[in-house]
């Protein structure tokens, strides 16, 4: 793989577009070489074969579901409708998703909050601020203290509702059915390519709707999204988009900054699209840093890892299904870890407009600069804010982030469809000869 040095993040030595491959273990020596074979090449292809199947019929009556009821039930955003709408896409998100995971292999899925420093620091000062409360009490003194971050200790303790805002990144077809199964959200896509040259189309804030089905097509198939020409008319600012969800309750809005998966070995760069999305001035309810790594749980090695980065789809998914158990990390970052938004600043001018009666309508020069300039402020603060935000996420993964974005993992799949080329014109070569 010397030929995609290119593709090597200079900083981390990473390579995070290689696909993952399927490593069956060395045949070792004596009595247990038959029961080698016939394990890894009988019973586990077989399995694997029932539970390809299983998966299978369980999508296709997910995709039914979707499209048939679901779908039809979106267009309705005035109660009772909406709360039957949201029961019934809680109920068959939990049963169907949930046995997606149990025929992939993720049987037992747990969500730890991150614990770092800061937050252990944290801890002990409450417990111990608290104690000193209640000496006061029973000394007589009034207290009301006020915490401006809760710190979570069980991941049961942090509830998902309509209007919260879940910031995820995504690396598998199991961490878009961990988040159906467990809050049954609203996925959304950002524009994840353009042209050389030009400005990303992202950074105004405005977001794709998706559902679970479509999620998880894009993921496998690494659809690429523009935004240009008639595409752009689909697009939704996120901050408008979080108030509709709350209206019509559709749940949480899951945001994918990242914009594709990679093969698990790092994070690409977040892509800007909240410079200019006003969630300084529209707050969600709750901002919810999610993060998911595969991992394994005993000392011998990994036998895949199924994120997914590029192939073919097919084999992915056999390669997923081959193992008994697949172990997934679903990390939910302490509240006190996640960067505050950045306060709006108050437009003096705007005020002084509304007390003057007798000045007229048109805005002048000055007004429109000192708003230029408060608008450019507020777009480097949440550039800032995003970059602390993955900064947060890949502590409580304790995964590296990397130089490249989206764009850069297009031509690394343009580049690799090129040596898959080469290389089976050299096959058919030899075998010419």
């Amino acid at each position: 793989m010397e030929q995609f040095d290119k593709w090597r993040d200079k900083y981390t030595g990473l390579r995070p577009f290689l696909p993952n491959r399927l490593q069956i273990p060395s045949p070792p020596k004596g009595i247990f070489l038959v029961w080698h074979y016939l394990c890894y090449y009988f019973l586990l292809p077989l399995i694997c074969l029932l539970r390809m199947v299983l998966a299978f019929l369980i999508f296709a009556e997910l995709c039914i579901i979707t499209f048939v009821v679901e779908y039809p039930l979106s267009m309705l955003s005035f109660p009772p409708f909406t709360w039957i709408k949201r029961v019934y896409k809680k109920i068959t998100m939990l049963i169907y998703c949930r046995f997606l995971l149990f025929a992939l292999g993720y049987w037992n899925i747990e969500a730890q909050i991150s614990e770092t420093l800061r937050t252990r620091q944290r801890t002990i000062f409450e417990e111990s601020s608290t104690k000193q409360i209640k000496k006061q009490t029973k000394m007589g003194h009034s207290t009301n203290p006020k915490s401006q971050t809760k710190i979570l200790k069980k991941s049961s303790d942090l509830k998902f509702n309509s209007g919260d805002l879940i910031i995820a990144n995504t690396n598998s077809i199991a961490s878009i059915l961990y988040l159906g199964f467990r809050f049954a959200p609203q996925f959304t896509v950002m524009p994840n390519t353009w042209k050389e040259g030009e400005g990303y189309p992202g950074e105004d804030g405005c977001v794709k709707k998706r559902n679970l089905i479509t999620c998880i097509f894009d993921l496998l198939f690494n659809i690429k999204h523009e935004k240009n020409g008639n595409n752009a008319k689909k697009y939704i600012h996120l901050s408008r988009l979080i108030k509709q969800s709350k209206k019509r309750s559709d749940g949480p809005v899951v945001v994918f900054p990242d914009g594709l998966s990679t093969n698990g070995s790092g994070m690409l760069e977040f892509l800007p699209i909240f410079e200019d999305s006003n969630l300084e001035k529209d707050h969600p309810n709750r901002i919810i840093l999610l993060g998911f790594k595969h991992i394994k749980k005993t000392s011998k090695k990994q036998m895949f890892n199924p994120s997914f980065s590029i192939g073919n789809p097919f084999n992915h998914l056999v390669s997923t299904c081959y193992p008994l158990v697949n172990n997934l990390m679903v990390k939910i970052i302490n509240p006190i870890e996640v960067p505050l938004l950045p306060k709006p600043t108050i437009a003096n001018h705007q005020n002084e407009k509304n007390n003057e009666t007798d000045e007229s309508d048109e805005i002048s020069d000055q007004e429109l600069s000192d708003e230029f300039e408060e608008n450019n402020e507020i777009s480097q603060k949440m550039l800032i804010w995003t970059e602390m935000l993955q900064e947060s996420l890949c502590k409580g993964l304790k995964i590296k982030k990397t130089k490249f974005v989206t764009i850069d993992k297009f031509e690394f799949m343009e580049a690799w469809k090129e040596k898959e080329k080469e290389s089976k014109n050299k096959e058919k070569e030899k075998k010419e000869k």
